[in-house]
């Protein structure tokens, strides 16, 4: 029997694990500061409450399974499912909430660069506060945690998914605006030539594609949106503009940088429905959206709630993998903490209380537990990592002392066991 894994999956490493665990420490840093309350919502949902939005065409996208009483269910394809349905089914909660959460998630996708069947996303939400500052605040948590990530040469690029309703019904009127929408946002990955025919083969208005066209891909900021939108067009849209100009002047006071407005920006998820936003990294575009975002109300509706929910989520692999190119982990020594050897099973009593006494004062420590000679151990320390070796035998039993090999200096010596505990204690950075 060949043992593998299903296709689209992979293990974890310790060296990718080691980095996901660092985007995780960060994100959990930056989320308390804003006041985000951190959870973790169910990994399995009723697949009638995921499909209560996307529609029962998402079963082709995700994994659904019966249980053993027949019931359907469905492995989360996102968080931001999971914390609706907690927030609605807790009416108790506080109003504002505002949710955090960074875990693993499945979508039956077909395995690609950057894209496995299952992975690992951060999530802020929140619930219930003014959709202006909501989005604002979203947007410039997003913007402080890839800051605090290393990240710099970002582009927050913001748009409108009811703006971009409004501007589908003027020019193709009776058309799919959803439909529509996915075409766009499908721009970057199969050009502007397809998404054109594409649109083409959608609306009865052809002639007016270009014009169209026109103001979706045109460049935008804060001040110059309402002026360089048609008149005709900027009568009809002035509350979703008026919307996008100030979650987008918010925004920047709140500390978010690198922002510009982008209407071609529409997200993938039918759910959301105001200001939406993506998060390019400028020097490898090619990755895609490392973050993105938006407003979702309507999604809070159809689950039977009545209140207004903003939030924005990251792709945690694509991050690393732009984090790997621009070399931004942090170089830990790959020497570090103590091994124990022990040259003699007489001596694993004294040497297990060193480990013991070395790991209370909350440094890394490892010892044989093979059984191996003096000098395979030493190899294998090394190999692992370890800057340093303490050397234990009946020497070192007898007189209370601990014989030191640095790999790094090729040095060794012997002291007092009291004296190097002492020292180790003051070095520690976890005391």
């Amino acid at each position: 029997m060949k043992v593998r894994l299903p296709r689209g999956l992979r293990d974890l490493e310790p060296e990718m694990y080691d980095k996901v665990r660092f985007l995780y420490e960060k994100f959990l840093k930056v989320a308390e500061k804003y006041g985000f309350k951190i959870m973790e919502p169910s990994t399995i949902e009723l697949f009638e409450t995921v499909c209560m939005k996307s529609g029962p065409q998402i079963r082709d996208e995700i994994y659904v399974f019966k249980d053993k009483s027949g019931r359907e269910l469905a492995l989360r394809f996102d968080l931001t499912v999971g914390l609706t349905r907690y927030v609605i089914s807790n009416p108790q909660l506080p109003t504002p909430s505002k949710l955090a959460a960074f875990s693993m998630m499945w979508r039956y996708d077909e395995p690609q660069f950057a894209r496995y069947r299952c992975f690992y996303q951060w999530d802020v939400e929140i619930y219930g506060a003014n959709q202006i500052l909501a989005g604002a605040e979203v947007i410039a948590f997003s913007s402080d945690y890839l800051f605090e990530l290393g990240l710099r040469n970002f582009e927050i690029r913001l748009s409108s998914r009811a703006f971009m309703n409004k501007l589908i019904e003027n020019f193709f009127p009776g058309a799919d605006s959803l439909e529509l929408m996915r075409i766009i946002d499908k721009r970057d990955k199969i050009g502007s030539e397809t998404m054109l025919k594409m649109l083409k083969e959608k609306v009865k208005e052809k002639e007016k594609i270009p014009e169209f066209i026109d103001i979706i891909l045109r460049q935008y900021d804060a001040k110059n949106l309402e002026e360089e939108i048609p008149p005709t067009i900027r009568r009809k849209t002035e509350e979703e503009i008026r919307e996008l100009v100030e979650t987008t002047n918010l925004a920047k006071e709140l500390g978010a940088r690198n922002l510009r407005i982008d209407l071609s920006i529409v997200r993938g998820l039918d759910y959301y429905d105001s200001v939406v936003f993506e998060i390019i990294c400028k020097d490898f575009p090619e990755t895609g959206a490392i973050a993105g975002g938006g407003g979702f109300t309507a999604l809070v509706k159809a689950f039977g709630g009545n209140f207004n929910a903003f939030g924005a989520a990251g792709g945690i692999e694509r991050t690393i993998i732009v984090m790997d190119r621009l070399g931004l982990f942090p170089k830990r020594s790959e020497r570090q903490g103590y091994f124990v050897a022990v040259v003699d099973v007489g001596n694993l009593e004294y040497a297990l209380d060193v480990v013991r006494q070395i790991r209370n004062v909350g440094i890394k420590c490892d010892f044989d537990i093979t059984g191996r000679k003096l000098e395979r151990q030493l190899k294998y320390a090394e190999k692992m990592g370890f800057k340093k070796v303490l050397i234990i035998g009946k020497k070192e039993m007898t007189g209370k002392t601990v014989t030191i090999k640095d790999f790094e200096t090729g040095k060794q010596a012997t002291v007092p066991l009291k004296e190097f505990l002492e020292k180790i204690t003051k070095e520690s950075p976890n005391l």
